[in-house]
């Protein structure tokens, strides 16, 4: 009898550890020390985004447990975003390559309002179409450098709201894929991208309005010189220099 309590007891307090260390490491997940920066992508051995449905579930319920300055992927809320990311190119202002790889992330409560607004977008038969998202501190520098008008490059010595991970460039395409005519070029340094010019046709105005319309209904101000930028409206966060990780990964940085 004695042997048989020995055992039962060793066996309770074997359980008691295993739920103290999975405690443990689950709390570890769902928080982001001030000192650390989570960027978050596809997380490896999962199924990739469920093309039904345009969102990647998995993803997102792991997403929802990342503190809100954590770095979220923008396809891995919703496959339906579409990507083209100018300074991953040389089809930019600076013609140059400037980033290692085409991908778009924003801290979370930025992205998950994003997501809202391309949610309206889709019931109207546009999708979003992202131009830049994030943007390393370094690059700003550079872009300074090449052209320092603070009309159009954010001072790097202030620091821009792409490199706080709260900005996000873009247009819209519709059914067919077509970008909507928004009156010029994405990076057009001239009046004539300036959200108050109005030299320009009815349609272009007609576009421009619903995308400022939309975006501001879900947190995002426009920039008075770019039709394209929207900066978040209700968090800023701090500036950022880490890398854009090019790995399907999610990864804590220090």
């Amino acid at each position: 009898m004695k042997n048989i309590s020995s055992k039962l007891l060793y066996h309770f307090l074997f359980l008691v550890f295993l739920a103290c260390g999975s405690k443990q490491n689950t709390n570890h997940l769902s928080t982001t020390p001030s000192s650390a920066i989570t960027f978050a992508s596809q997380k490896q051995h999962e199924p990739a985004i469920s093309e039904k449905k345009g969102l990647a579930t998995q993803d997102s319920l792991y997403y929802e447990s990342l503190h809100d300055t954590a770095m979220i992927e923008l396809v891995r809320y919703d496959s339906d975003f579409i990507l083209d990311i100018k300074y991953a190119t040389a089809d930019n202002f600076t013609k140059q390559v400037l980033y290692d790889c085409p991908r778009a992330f924003l801290r979370k409560k930025v992205a998950k309002d994003l997501l809202n607004a391309h949610k309206e977008f889709k019931k109207l038969g546009y999708k979003i179409k992202i131009f830049d998202g994030y943007r390393p501190h370094s690059i700003q520098f550079k872009m300074w450098d090449l052209t320092p008008d603070k009309r159009y490059v954010g001072n790097p010595h202030k620091g821009s709201m792409h490199n706080r991970g709260c900005a996000v460039d873009l247009t819209l395409v519709d059914k067919a894929g077509k970008d909507l005519d928004m009156g010029t070029v994405y990076d057009f340094f001239g009046e004539e991208a300036h959200i108050t010019y109005t030299n320009l046709s009815a349609e272009v105005l007609k576009n421009r309005q619903l995308l400022k319309q939309v975006l501001e209904r879900n947190g995002f101000r426009a920039l008075q010189t770019e039709w394209w930028h929207f900066s978040y409206n209700r968090n800023v966060y701090s500036i950022l220099n880490k890398p854009i990780p090019c790995k399907a990964e999610i990864r804590e940085i220090k």
